[in-house]
Protein backbone atom coordinates (compact mmCIF):
# COMPACT_ATOMS: atom_id res chain seq x y z
CA UNK A 1 0.00 0.00 0.00
CA UNK A 2 1.11 3.35 -0.86
CA UNK A 3 2.24 5.62 1.90
CA UNK A 4 -0.87 7.72 3.04
CA UNK A 5 1.27 10.30 5.03
CA UNK A 6 2.35 11.78 1.13
CA UNK A 7 0.36 13.17 -1.37
CA UNK A 8 1.58 14.26 -4.85
CA UNK A 9 0.04 16.10 -7.79
CA UNK A 10 0.90 16.72 -11.11
CA UNK A 11 -0.88 17.62 -14.06
CA UNK A 12 -1.69 19.54 -17.32
CA UNK A 13 -2.66 22.83 -16.26
CA UNK A 14 -0.93 24.44 -12.72
CA UNK A 15 -4.36 25.97 -11.82
CA UNK A 16 -6.08 22.72 -11.54
CA UNK A 17 -3.12 20.83 -9.66
CA UNK A 18 -3.00 23.84 -7.57
CA UNK A 19 -6.72 23.42 -6.73
CA UNK A 20 -6.32 19.92 -6.04
CA UNK A 21 -3.44 20.71 -3.51
CA UNK A 22 -5.06 23.27 -1.98
CA UNK A 23 -8.22 21.62 -1.74
CA UNK A 24 -6.59 18.90 0.34
CA UNK A 25 -4.37 21.38 2.23
CA UNK A 26 -6.96 23.50 3.61
CA UNK A 27 -9.45 20.06 4.61
CA UNK A 28 -6.58 18.66 6.45
CA UNK A 29 -5.40 22.11 7.83
CA UNK A 30 -8.86 22.49 9.54
CA UNK A 31 -8.90 19.53 11.85
CA UNK A 32 -5.27 20.57 13.15
CA UNK A 33 -5.62 22.29 17.07
CA UNK A 34 -2.82 24.98 15.67
CA UNK A 35 -2.52 26.89 12.43
CA UNK A 36 1.06 27.25 13.02
CA UNK A 37 1.13 23.22 12.04
CA UNK A 38 0.29 24.20 8.67
CA UNK A 39 3.14 25.52 6.50
CA UNK A 40 3.52 26.31 2.88
CA UNK A 41 6.66 26.13 1.46
CA UNK A 42 7.11 27.40 -2.51
CA UNK A 43 8.29 25.10 -4.72
CA UNK A 44 9.57 27.44 -7.74
CA UNK A 45 12.85 27.55 -7.95
CA UNK A 46 15.23 29.28 -10.52
CA UNK A 47 18.40 28.16 -9.57
CA UNK A 48 20.42 25.23 -7.90
CA UNK A 49 21.65 27.78 -4.64
CA UNK A 50 17.48 27.96 -4.37
CA UNK A 51 16.77 24.85 -4.73
CA UNK A 52 18.97 23.77 -1.95
CA UNK A 53 17.56 26.11 -0.08
CA UNK A 54 14.15 24.85 -0.63
CA UNK A 55 14.93 21.28 -0.26
CA UNK A 56 16.86 22.66 3.67
CA UNK A 57 13.91 24.12 4.53
CA UNK A 58 11.25 21.45 3.71
CA UNK A 59 13.72 19.37 5.69
CA UNK A 60 13.80 21.28 8.78
CA UNK A 61 9.92 21.83 8.81
CA UNK A 62 8.85 18.67 8.45
CA UNK A 63 11.40 16.76 11.19
CA UNK A 64 10.87 19.74 13.46
CA UNK A 65 7.83 18.82 15.53
CA UNK A 66 5.15 20.57 17.04
CA UNK A 67 6.11 21.94 20.24
CA UNK A 68 2.84 19.76 21.91
CA UNK A 69 3.35 17.27 20.47
CA UNK A 70 0.72 17.60 17.56
CA UNK A 71 0.33 16.29 14.31
CA UNK A 72 2.19 18.96 11.32
CA UNK A 73 1.44 19.59 7.78
CA UNK A 74 3.46 20.86 5.27
CA UNK A 75 3.10 21.51 1.46
CA UNK A 76 6.00 21.74 -0.99
CA UNK A 77 3.75 23.95 -3.38
CA UNK A 78 4.52 24.95 -7.10
CA UNK A 79 7.52 22.54 -7.70
CA UNK A 80 9.31 23.54 -10.95
CA UNK A 81 12.40 21.19 -10.89
CA UNK A 82 10.91 18.14 -11.58
CA UNK A 83 11.11 19.21 -15.68
CA UNK A 84 12.59 19.48 -18.57
CA UNK A 85 13.42 23.54 -17.54
CA UNK A 86 17.38 24.37 -17.29
CA UNK A 87 17.48 24.20 -13.44
CA UNK A 88 15.19 20.36 -13.90
CA UNK A 89 17.88 19.12 -16.83
CA UNK A 90 20.69 19.76 -14.34
CA UNK A 91 22.86 17.28 -12.72
CA UNK A 92 22.73 19.01 -9.68
CA UNK A 93 19.10 19.02 -9.91
CA UNK A 94 19.10 15.22 -10.00
CA UNK A 95 21.33 14.87 -6.96
CA UNK A 96 18.80 17.07 -4.99
CA UNK A 97 15.85 15.44 -6.00
CA UNK A 98 17.78 12.27 -4.32
CA UNK A 99 18.14 14.58 -0.90
CA UNK A 100 14.32 15.08 -1.29
CA UNK A 101 13.54 11.09 -1.82
CA UNK A 102 15.47 10.42 1.52
CA UNK A 103 13.47 12.65 3.68
CA UNK A 104 10.56 11.73 2.54
CA UNK A 105 11.43 8.21 2.82
CA UNK A 106 10.71 8.07 6.75
CA UNK A 107 7.43 10.00 6.61
CA UNK A 108 5.23 7.34 7.42
CA UNK A 109 2.53 8.59 10.39
CA UNK A 110 0.04 10.27 8.72
CA UNK A 111 -0.78 11.27 12.81
CA UNK A 112 2.61 12.84 13.18
CA UNK A 113 3.34 14.10 9.60
CA UNK A 114 1.55 15.10 6.26
CA UNK A 115 2.81 16.17 2.82
CA UNK A 116 1.70 17.77 0.14
CA UNK A 117 3.89 18.12 -2.97
CA UNK A 118 2.08 19.89 -6.38
CA UNK A 119 3.98 19.95 -9.42
CA UNK A 120 3.71 20.95 -13.00
CA UNK A 121 5.84 20.36 -16.03
CA UNK A 122 7.41 16.58 -14.77
CA UNK A 123 9.42 14.61 -16.59
CA UNK A 124 7.79 11.06 -16.29
CA UNK A 125 10.87 9.57 -17.17
CA UNK A 126 12.86 10.83 -14.03
CA UNK A 127 13.61 8.17 -10.94
CA UNK A 128 12.33 10.55 -8.40
CA UNK A 129 8.54 10.46 -10.47
CA UNK A 130 8.69 6.92 -10.81
CA UNK A 131 9.79 6.42 -6.87
CA UNK A 132 6.81 8.73 -5.95
CA UNK A 133 4.29 6.81 -8.56
CA UNK A 134 5.49 3.65 -6.89
CA UNK A 135 5.36 5.35 -2.87
CA UNK A 136 2.91 7.50 -2.24
CA UNK A 137 -0.47 8.73 -2.18
CA UNK A 138 -0.07 9.59 -6.39
CA UNK A 139 -2.50 11.91 -8.59
CA UNK A 140 -1.61 12.68 -12.39
CA UNK A 141 -3.93 14.89 -13.67
CA UNK A 142 -4.32 14.31 -17.05
CA UNK A 143 -7.06 13.27 -20.10
CA UNK A 144 -8.79 10.33 -19.25
CA UNK A 145 -9.87 7.30 -21.85
CA UNK A 146 -13.00 8.95 -23.34
CA UNK A 147 -11.33 12.07 -23.97
CA UNK A 148 -12.21 14.06 -21.35
CA UNK A 149 -9.25 16.63 -20.15
CA UNK A 150 -8.70 17.17 -16.73
CA UNK A 151 -10.31 21.15 -17.47
CA UNK A 152 -13.75 19.29 -18.13
CA UNK A 153 -13.31 17.54 -14.75
CA UNK A 154 -12.80 20.49 -12.98
CA UNK A 155 -15.80 22.13 -14.30
CA UNK A 156 -17.91 19.59 -13.62
CA UNK A 157 -16.51 19.71 -9.90
CA UNK A 158 -17.00 22.99 -9.73
CA UNK A 159 -20.85 23.31 -10.95
CA UNK A 160 -21.68 20.55 -8.48
CA UNK A 161 -19.92 22.72 -5.65
CA UNK A 162 -22.36 25.43 -7.08
CA UNK A 163 -24.60 23.53 -7.66
CA UNK A 164 -25.57 24.41 -11.28
CA UNK A 165 -26.44 21.59 -13.98
CA UNK A 166 -24.55 21.69 -16.63
CA UNK A 167 -26.03 20.55 -20.17
CA UNK A 168 -23.66 18.74 -21.82
CA UNK A 169 -22.97 20.82 -24.56
CA UNK A 170 -22.84 23.46 -22.65
CA UNK A 171 -19.57 21.89 -21.13
CA UNK A 172 -18.12 21.94 -24.85
CA UNK A 173 -18.84 25.05 -25.92
CA UNK A 174 -17.24 26.81 -22.37
CA UNK A 175 -14.37 24.60 -23.53
CA UNK A 176 -14.10 25.87 -26.83
CA UNK A 177 -15.07 29.72 -25.94
CA UNK A 178 -12.43 29.76 -23.34
CA UNK A 179 -9.70 27.93 -24.96
CA UNK A 180 -9.58 25.34 -22.08
CA UNK A 181 -8.48 27.82 -20.03
CA UNK A 182 -9.19 26.36 -16.34
CA UNK A 183 -8.99 29.36 -14.24
CA UNK A 184 -11.90 31.33 -16.87
CA UNK A 185 -13.95 27.95 -16.87
CA UNK A 186 -14.14 28.41 -12.72
CA UNK A 187 -14.73 32.46 -12.85
CA UNK A 188 -17.15 31.67 -15.71
CA UNK A 189 -19.15 29.53 -13.61
CA UNK A 190 -18.83 31.46 -10.52
CA UNK A 191 -20.56 34.29 -12.41
CA UNK A 192 -22.81 32.68 -13.90
CA UNK A 193 -24.21 31.13 -10.62
CA UNK A 194 -24.65 34.67 -9.35
CA UNK A 195 -26.79 35.96 -12.70
CA UNK A 196 -28.93 32.80 -11.79
CA UNK A 197 -29.29 33.37 -8.31
CA UNK A 198 -30.48 30.15 -7.46
CA UNK A 199 -29.70 26.45 -7.35
CA UNK A 200 -30.00 23.45 -9.77
CA UNK A 201 -30.43 25.44 -12.24
CA UNK A 202 -29.21 23.94 -15.27
CA UNK A 203 -26.98 26.14 -17.24
CA UNK A 204 -27.72 25.43 -21.20
CA UNK A 205 -25.73 25.58 -24.36
CA UNK A 206 -27.91 29.10 -25.30
CA UNK A 207 -26.92 30.36 -21.81
CA UNK A 208 -23.24 30.06 -22.37
CA UNK A 209 -23.49 31.17 -26.10
CA UNK A 210 -25.31 34.65 -24.48
CA UNK A 211 -22.88 35.43 -21.75
CA UNK A 212 -19.40 33.65 -21.99
CA UNK A 213 -16.95 35.87 -23.98
CA UNK A 214 -14.32 34.43 -26.23
CA UNK A 215 -10.99 34.02 -24.55
CA UNK A 216 -7.62 33.66 -26.20
CA UNK A 217 -6.76 32.14 -28.55
CA UNK A 218 -9.86 30.23 -28.56
CA UNK A 219 -11.62 33.62 -29.55
CA UNK A 220 -12.27 32.61 -33.26
CA UNK A 221 -15.12 29.64 -31.65
CA UNK A 222 -18.26 32.21 -32.54
CA UNK A 223 -17.05 32.87 -36.14
CA UNK A 224 -16.35 28.96 -36.33
CA UNK A 225 -19.92 28.16 -35.32
CA UNK A 226 -21.45 30.76 -37.82
CA UNK A 227 -19.65 29.70 -40.45
CA UNK A 228 -21.24 26.36 -40.13
CA UNK A 229 -24.90 27.72 -39.53
CA UNK A 230 -24.42 27.71 -43.28
CA UNK A 231 -26.24 30.93 -43.20
CA UNK A 232 -23.74 33.46 -45.60
CA UNK A 233 -25.53 36.43 -43.87
CA UNK A 234 -24.54 35.40 -40.16
CA UNK A 235 -21.20 34.22 -41.18
CA UNK A 236 -20.32 37.21 -42.96
CA UNK A 237 -21.61 39.39 -39.84
CA UNK A 238 -19.55 37.66 -37.06
CA UNK A 239 -16.18 37.62 -39.71
CA UNK A 240 -16.40 41.18 -39.45
CA UNK A 241 -16.59 41.57 -35.63
CA UNK A 242 -13.94 38.95 -35.88
CA UNK A 243 -11.49 41.42 -37.44
CA UNK A 244 -13.12 44.41 -35.68
CA UNK A 245 -11.56 43.19 -32.43
CA UNK A 246 -7.95 42.36 -34.28
CA UNK A 247 -8.41 38.67 -33.61
CA UNK A 248 -6.12 36.40 -35.92
CA UNK A 249 -6.87 35.43 -39.56
CA UNK A 250 -4.31 31.98 -39.17
CA UNK A 251 -6.46 30.74 -36.14
CA UNK A 252 -9.75 31.97 -37.26
CA UNK A 253 -8.60 29.38 -40.43
CA UNK A 254 -6.93 26.88 -38.16
CA UNK A 255 -10.82 26.48 -36.32
CA UNK A 256 -12.55 25.96 -39.54
CA UNK A 257 -9.97 23.37 -40.91
CA UNK A 258 -9.98 21.23 -37.85
CA UNK A 259 -13.92 21.34 -37.43
CA UNK A 260 -14.21 20.61 -41.25
CA UNK A 261 -11.24 17.64 -40.90
CA UNK A 262 -13.96 16.32 -38.31
CA UNK A 263 -16.68 16.49 -40.50
CA UNK A 264 -15.19 14.82 -43.68
CA UNK A 265 -14.58 11.98 -41.54
CA UNK A 266 -18.09 12.15 -39.60
CA UNK A 267 -20.05 12.72 -43.34
CA UNK A 268 -17.89 9.50 -44.19
CA UNK A 269 -18.81 7.28 -41.98
CA UNK A 270 -22.39 8.29 -42.68
CA UNK A 271 -22.53 8.03 -46.21
CA UNK A 272 -20.77 4.12 -45.84
CA UNK A 273 -23.82 3.71 -43.70
CA UNK A 274 -21.97 2.98 -40.26
CA UNK A 275 -23.62 6.10 -38.22
CA UNK A 276 -26.68 7.37 -39.25
CA UNK A 277 -27.51 10.25 -40.52
CA UNK A 278 -30.04 13.18 -39.20
CA UNK A 279 -30.50 11.01 -35.77
CA UNK A 280 -27.53 12.27 -33.62
CA UNK A 281 -24.67 9.88 -32.57
CA UNK A 282 -25.37 6.22 -31.59
CA UNK A 283 -22.55 5.48 -29.12
CA UNK A 284 -22.76 2.06 -29.58
CA UNK A 285 -22.28 2.70 -33.51
CA UNK A 286 -19.19 4.98 -33.04
CA UNK A 287 -17.79 2.60 -30.12
CA UNK A 288 -17.92 -0.26 -32.95
CA UNK A 289 -16.36 2.19 -35.79
CA UNK A 290 -13.30 3.38 -33.50
CA UNK A 291 -12.64 -0.30 -32.74
CA UNK A 292 -12.94 -1.35 -36.53
CA UNK A 293 -10.59 1.23 -38.07
CA UNK A 294 -8.05 1.93 -35.37
CA UNK A 295 -5.68 0.42 -37.07
CA UNK A 296 -6.09 3.81 -39.65
CA UNK A 297 -5.56 5.84 -36.78
CA UNK A 298 -2.37 3.78 -35.24
CA UNK A 299 0.28 6.82 -34.09
CA UNK A 300 -2.24 9.90 -33.06
CA UNK A 301 -2.28 9.88 -30.11
CA UNK A 302 -4.62 12.23 -28.12
CA UNK A 303 -7.67 14.31 -29.10
CA UNK A 304 -6.54 15.20 -32.30
CA UNK A 305 -9.13 16.46 -35.23
CA UNK A 306 -7.34 13.81 -37.59
CA UNK A 307 -8.97 11.02 -35.33
CA UNK A 308 -12.85 11.85 -35.32
CA UNK A 309 -13.02 8.73 -32.27
CA UNK A 310 -10.50 11.07 -29.87
CA UNK A 311 -13.37 13.53 -29.92
CA UNK A 312 -16.09 14.10 -27.14
CA UNK A 313 -19.53 12.10 -28.18
CA UNK A 314 -21.87 15.20 -27.01
CA UNK A 315 -19.30 17.55 -29.45
CA UNK A 316 -19.55 14.94 -32.23
CA UNK A 317 -23.22 14.89 -31.61
CA UNK A 318 -23.33 18.76 -32.63
CA UNK A 319 -21.22 18.29 -35.55
CA UNK A 320 -22.87 15.33 -37.10
CA UNK A 321 -26.20 17.30 -36.87
CA UNK A 322 -24.15 19.72 -39.26
CA UNK A 323 -22.18 17.27 -41.35
CA UNK A 324 -26.15 15.33 -42.41
CA UNK A 325 -26.96 18.41 -43.95
CA UNK A 326 -27.73 18.40 -47.50
CA UNK A 327 -25.08 21.20 -48.04
CA UNK A 328 -22.45 19.20 -46.09
CA UNK A 329 -21.99 16.28 -48.87
CA UNK A 330 -18.84 14.99 -48.65
CA UNK A 331 -17.02 16.56 -52.20
CA UNK A 332 -18.62 19.70 -50.56
CA UNK A 333 -16.85 19.67 -47.45
CA UNK A 334 -13.65 18.46 -49.41
CA UNK A 335 -13.95 21.47 -51.41
CA UNK A 336 -13.98 23.75 -48.27
CA UNK A 337 -10.88 22.46 -47.22
CA UNK A 338 -9.09 23.11 -50.38
CA UNK A 339 -10.46 26.56 -50.32
CA UNK A 340 -9.56 26.70 -47.03
CA UNK A 341 -5.71 26.08 -48.37
CA UNK A 342 -6.06 28.40 -50.75
CA UNK A 343 -6.99 31.17 -48.48
CA UNK A 344 -3.92 30.18 -46.17
CA UNK A 345 -1.59 30.45 -49.06
CA UNK A 346 -3.20 33.61 -50.00
CA UNK A 347 -2.97 35.35 -46.38
CA UNK A 348 1.13 34.27 -46.47
CA UNK A 349 1.67 35.97 -49.33
CA UNK A 350 -0.97 39.03 -48.29
CA UNK A 351 -1.38 39.25 -44.74
CA UNK A 352 -2.26 42.69 -44.95
CA UNK A 353 -5.24 41.88 -47.00
CA UNK A 354 -6.45 38.72 -44.63
CA UNK A 355 -9.90 39.95 -44.07
CA UNK A 356 -10.68 40.65 -47.63
CA UNK A 357 -9.18 36.90 -48.39
CA UNK A 358 -11.52 35.44 -45.85
CA UNK A 359 -14.63 37.10 -47.07
CA UNK A 360 -14.06 35.80 -50.55
CA UNK A 361 -13.26 32.46 -48.98
CA UNK A 362 -16.85 32.34 -47.11
CA UNK A 363 -18.22 33.75 -49.89
CA UNK A 364 -17.19 30.91 -52.08
CA UNK A 365 -18.03 28.41 -49.70
CA UNK A 366 -21.42 29.27 -48.55
CA UNK A 367 -22.93 30.64 -51.27
CA UNK A 368 -26.03 29.20 -52.33
CA UNK A 369 -24.96 28.77 -56.12
CA UNK A 370 -21.96 26.59 -54.84
CA UNK A 371 -22.77 25.10 -52.04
Amino acid sequence: MNNPSIFFCSGEDEFIVNEQGRSRFEKIASTLSDDFNAEIIEGNVNNLDELKRKIGDFASTVRTLSMFGDKKLVWLRGVNFMGESAVGRSEGAKKLLEQLQEILIPIKNPNEVEVIITANSVDRRKSFYKWLKNNVHFEDIVSDKRGASSVEKLIRKKARALKLILAEDAVQLLLGRLNGDARMSVNELEKLSVFLGKENVEVTYDLINKMVPSFGEGNQFETVEEFYSLNIKRALNSLRRHFFFNRDARMLLSGLTNQNRLMIQLRTLMDSGILKAGFGLNQKDLNEAAEYFSDLYEGISGKSNLNVFSQHPYYLSRLIKIASKPQCKLPTLIRFNQVFIEAFEQILAHPNNAESILRDTFVRCLHRGEA
